[in-house]
């Protein structure tokens, strides 16, 4: 274990001890299978406990994890850092919206991630714009074939969008760009680990498509965007959903253009990465 073994070090050097975490371990909300055991458990706590009694700074990537972290470690509050993901800064590919007007989605559908609230809203407003395959498409890119047993396409046609939803494997890293360039709306699916935030949130923010996150309020990624132009609405809000979609579609065909969702580069890697430097910096005499 690379914490145990860094802690070991610095009681054998005196050095100070640095420690991320990039998930929680004892406030973990979900193990794969294979690991999740009572025993994994105890140990999380026991070697968690120690790394961090000895850490001379303990960095988390939300201020929810770094606030429920200082309340399991109260000894240790001034030493518990956030410093998110954030987003690259690298130029992007030239974005080109299309006709269609395409809902996207990058990533993977893992358990809690469900789409079945988005295509009912999604279907909604297909009903009531009239909408067809031509005008109006969701669509997904990487690991999202299936999702609790039933495949993406099935979903979609149990909630009247048979046709409307499209499903790409996994591609390189400039193509999902292009991909995301290519989106009238960019769409965060719900997760129930609240204490984190999808790095998809951030790589969305370099876009200027609007952004519609769905996330319960208080979550670290509802958080995260609240001073930012991104919509965020609770997961089962099928209205609320639906009318967003609808807003932006018909902003689209008005020609009304999107600014983006940021006018500041605090939620930047870069400017994350000067706050670690910066803390560390204090630790070297």
């Amino acid at each position: 274990m690379v914490h145990e073994g860094a802690r070991l070090l610095s009681l054998a050097t005196g050095l100070p001890l640095v420690i991320d975490f990039r998930d929680p371990w004892q406030l973990t909300v979900r193990l794969p299978e294979a690991i999740a055991h009572p025993v994994w458990l105890r140990l999380a706590v026991r070697y968690e406990r120690r790394v961090v009694q000895r850490a001379s700074l303990a960095i988390v990537n939300t201020d929810p994890c770094r606030v429920a972290m200082q309340a399991v470690y109260p000894d240790a509050h001034d030493r518990i850092l956030t410093v998110m993901n954030g987003y690259d800064e690298d130029p992007l590919p030239p974005s080109s919206p299309e006709r269609r007007f395409r809902v996207a989605y990058a990533g993977s559908i893992l358990l809690d991630r469900s789409p079945r609230t988005l295509f009912r809203a999604a279907a909604q407003v297909v009903r009531e714009l009239r909408l067809t395959p031509e005008d109006f498409s969701i669509e997904f890119l990487g690991d999202v074939v299936s999702h609790d047993g039933l495949t993406i396409d099935l979903l979609a046609e149990q909630e009247g969008l048979r046709g409307f939803v499209r499903v790409l494997p996994t591609r390189h890293r400039r193509e999902a760009l292009e991909f995301l360039g290519r989106a009238s709306l960019l769409v965060s699916l719900p997760q129930d680990t609240h204490l984190a935030i999808p790095s998809k949130i951030f790589e969305y923010l370099r876009f200027d498509a609007p952004i519609l996150a769905l996330a319960e309020k208080g979550s670290a990624t509802e958080l995260v965007l609240h001073e930012t132009r991104a919509r965020v609405l609770p997961p089962a809000d099928v209205l609320g959903i639906a009318n967003v979609i609808a807003a932006c579609y018909k902003d689209r065909c008005a020609g009304r253009r999107p600014s983006g969702a940021v006018n500041d580069d605090r939620l930047s890697r870069r400017v994350q990465a000067q706050k670690l430097f910066a803390a560390i910096e204090e630790l070297v005499p």
